[in-house]
């Protein structure tokens, strides 16, 4: 059952529901998100699930705003013009397939709120503000763009996926704006060109990193490629990564890219 918003949406581009026969496979899309909330410096991702009898239809992909606009999007990450009716995808044979729809960092300025995604086929070449349009009921989803408040001072300390023994420790200044000196990551594996491995025991950041817009990025050819958001006052998560030539035997020594999550430790 689609509510009042997403009703208003389909009626807005002038689609028209009919029902096929019985016994008749009617085309469906769904709209597969990667998750109900997201954050400043997540990667939004959105597919798009066909299915069909081997019709030729065409895509679309509206977004609604918080504001009551909309985008529709004119292929992967292509939002057009406000307001303006574009396809995703056009003669598109319909069967079991997935289409990328949005791989999009999100950063701001973005508005906060709650946006909804629809999906809809129809017939290929037939204007969508033709009477008889026949299109899949669309899918709807919500998710929320959400802006944290300041991250608290002091320490935090945090661990990375899929490595038990690995801690990742720094701390936030009073002001909020810059991580402070003494950050480190430890017990960190790593694997070479020259065949070389083993575990980095401990790689310190000295440097201050301004905090912009809730969100951190540290290129650092010591203590490595780290970057974060800040979700709450109390919780981050994020990725780190190494890399860099020690020379022979070993050759390019890194630690492959894995995240992290990381909580304030209460004084």
């Amino acid at each position: 059952m689609l509510n009042a918003r997403a009703r208003s949406a389909v009626a807005c581009f002038g689609l028209v529901l009919i029902c096929r026969a019985a016994g008749a496979q009617a085309p469906a899309i769904t709209v597969e998100l990667g998750g109900a909330k997201t954050y400043l410096g997540d990667t939004l991702t959105v597919n798009l699930l066909l299915d069909g009898a081997g019709e030729s239809a065409d895509v679309y992909l509206v977004l609604l705003l918080p504001d009551g606009s909309f985008l529709t999007y004119g292929g992967t990450n292509q939002p057009a013009a406000p307001g303006e009716i574009v396809p995703f995808a056009i003669q598109v044979t319909l069967g079991p397939a997935t289409l990328v729809a949005l791989n999009q960092p999100l950063a701001l300025p973005i508005e906060e709120g709650t946006y909804l995604l629809l999906a809809a086929l129809a017939p290929s070449g037939v204007s969508i503000f033709e009477e008889q349009l026949a299109v899949s009921a669309p899918a709807a989803f919500s998710f929320e763009i959400l802006r944290p408040v300041k991250a608290r001072d002091g320490f935090w300390r945090g661990s990375f996926e899929g490595l038990a023994e690995a801690v990742l420790e720094f701390n936030v200044t009073e002001a909020g704006s810059v991580i402070g000196s003494g950050s480190r990551a430890t017990q960190l594996p790593f694997t070479c060109s020259g065949g070389c491995s083993g575990t980095v025991t401990e790689t310190t950041l000295a440097a201050q990193v301004p905090i912009t817009d809730l969100a951190f990025s540290i290129a650092d050819p010591i203590f490595g490629v780290w970057q974060g958001a800040f979700e709450s006052a109390t919780e981050a998560h994020g990725t780190y990564s190494l890399s860099g030539d020690v020379g022979q035997p070993c050759g390019f020594c890194s630690v492959a890219e894995v995240n992290w999550a990381a909580v304030w430790i209460e004084p």
